[in-house]
């Protein structure tokens, strides 16, 4: 493969890590919270509903930008490391292996 097939493997990590993991922020929030202090907070609707209420939206939003830099990273590196890796390993093991194992 060459390069630009790698860089399609990033872009590809890059948006489906940042974008669900950072979907997936608000309800983080709510979930640690119910976890420390689970009498101020009994489920998942009512601690969202308390949050915002009381701290705005913002705080529903707390971590977000340590959770999308470093899911950035992950998917900017992870998808096309791990195709690399893959045909170099099958490449060094041989074809045998390969279909042996379903690689």
């Amino acid at each position: 493969l060459n390069t630009v097939i790698y860089a399609v493997f990033a872009a590809a990590g890059l948006a489906g890590c940042t974008t669900t993991h950072g979907v997936l922020v608000p309800l983080d929030v709510v979930k640690t919270r119910l976890q420390t202090n689970p009498d101020m907070y009994p489920n998942l609707i009512e601690g969202a509903a308390r949050i915002y209420k009381e701290e705005g939206g913002g705080a529903l939003l707390l971590g977000a930008g340590a959770t999308v830099v470093g899911y950035s990273w992950y998917g900017l590196t992870v998808y096309p490391g791990y195709e690399l890796l893959k045909r170099e390993l099958v490449s060094l093991a041989g074809e045998t292996y390969a279909e042996t194992f379903h690689v």
